[in-house]
């Protein structure tokens, strides 16, 4: 017979999944999630600056009507920026502490956020990539090497889990099920359609 498969990523349901088991209600994890991403740009800040901005920095985040909205929606930016942000901040404690664990969570949550909306990770850690290479061009160059390293390591796990799920699902390790079931709907301009029933539109700077 025909074989079925989720359009999405499994990541963004299993998170959901403990609010129907425990309370039967999906949206309690949204709350959580959401509550999770302000606490997490908090310390980010706070982190980078001091603790005034990062209060600014959460406050402004928890107004903001984007924020709110694909906080309460059931698709997967919300918990995607979780863990992007769980990135950012391990990233950044790994430059300015000596510990292990810090590149190690940031590679993890890295590594997750990719297996959940791998477009979305790869864009958001380019500037990171970009910044460790400035680093390890550097002085110190042993010092960010093994930082960067345990980093790297972290992630690959997720690397071959990804390339395992795609194949299961969709035959091939690097084609994403999201595509297999509509190439059409997919990043950028030019013409685009949601799904395979749906009509095709064109998509372009004026419409953006």
């Amino acid at each position: 017979g025909q074989k079925m498969y989720p359009k999405y990523q499994p990541v963004h349901a299993a998170l959901l999944a403990p609010g129907q088991i425990l309370f039967h209600n999906l949206r309690v994890m949204l709350g959580v999630i959401a509550a999770l991403n302000i606490l997490l740009l908090y310390l980010l800040a706070r982190e980078m600056y001091d603790r005034k901005t990062a209060l600014l920095g959460a406050a402004f985040c928890l107004l903001s009507p984007l924020f709110l909205i694909q906080s309460g929606t059931f698709l997967p930016y919300a918990s995607s920026f979780l863990f992007n942000l769980l990135f950012a901040l391990f990233f950044v404690k790994s430059l300015k502490g000596d510990s292990k664990i810090y590149p190690i969570v940031a590679g993890l949550a890295l590594g997750v956020g990719a297996f959940s909306r791998p477009l979305t990770t790869l864009l958001f850690a380019l500037p990171f990539i970009a910044y460790s290479l400035y680093l390890v061009s550097g002085q110190e160059v042993a010092k960010y090497i093994k930082k960067f390293g345990l980093l790297v390591v972290a992630v690959l796990p997720f690397l071959a889990l990804i390339a395992a799920y795609n194949y299961y699902m969709t035959g091939s390790p690097t084609q994403f099920p999201f595509v297999a079931y509509e190439p059409l709907d997919r990043f950028g301009f030019g013409i685009k359609r949601m799904a395979p029933f749906a009509p095709p539109y064109v998509y372009n700077i004026s419409a953006a």
